[in-house]
């Protein structure tokens, strides 16, 4: 079974009814099910083009409501699929103090906000997580290592999403870190643009780092 996952997220003007905060949650109950999520159109056409010869069990993909700027896509189609392996993670940028990781759209997010706490002389690391079920446990665990803060970053709600599940593998890890989760919170979120929700719920770039440097000690 391939599951392709359209509108995960936050869909903004399509309704409080269609908000897409809840699929990771009620997937990752699943036993068996691979969860992946694209950060931007060529790594989806990586995952679909990946999804087409994957036959070890259920497995999904999710995309948000977003336009991106037009690619080649025939050389996105012509990455070995045998090289492309979705079930790891992809350090983004290099940082020394916060680890920031990122679920998805989000990335972009996530750098944008490393920017803004550069300039506050704080060092993030960003990491696509790209598969939240399984997690690529072990490259987390690695750039954790002498981080202050443990971010993650999700277009889902808080409640069963990435942050719940990465803090139950840490838990069984016995593996303890200051950890700020930052999605969407446990309510029905309302109408408006994508944009404007994002600020409203602390999940713009320059909200993201306030929230960031507030969780380290750091205020204006």
């Amino acid at each position: 079974v391939r599951l392709v996952i359209d509108r995960a997220g936050c869909v903004g003007q399509d309704g409080e009814t269609h908000q897409g905060f809840y699929d990771i949650a009620f997937m990752a109950a699943l036993p068996h099910i691979k969860i992946l999520s694209a950060r931007d159109a060529q790594e989806l056409v990586q995952m679909l083009s990946f999804l087409r010869n994957y036959n070890e069990g259920p497995i999904a993909v999710r995309f948000p409501k977003k336009e991106f700027a037009s690619f080649d896509l025939s050389a996105a189609l012509k990455v070995p699929v045998k090289k492309y392996d979705p079930f790891t993670a992809v350090s983004l940028a290099k940082g020394t103090q916060v680890l920031i990781l990122s679920e998805g759209v989000f990335a972009a997010h996530a750098l944008a906000a490393r920017e803004l706490l550069a300039k506050a002389k704080i060092s993030a690391e960003v990491m696509d997580v790209r598969s939240l079920r399984p997690l690529p446990l072990a490259q987390i665990q690695r750039a954790m290592k002498g981080k202050k803060l443990l971010v993650t970053l999700e277009n889902h709600g808080l409640t069963g999403g990435l942050a719940d599940l990465l803090d139950a593998a840490l838990r069984g890890q016995k593996v303890r870190s200051p950890h700020l989760a930052l999605g969407y919170p446990e309510e029905i979120v309302p109408h408006g643009s994508i944009g404007d929700i994002e600020d409203m719920y602390g999940l713009s770039p320059a909200k993201i780092a306030a929230r960031i440097r507030k969780a380290l000690g750091q205020h204006k």
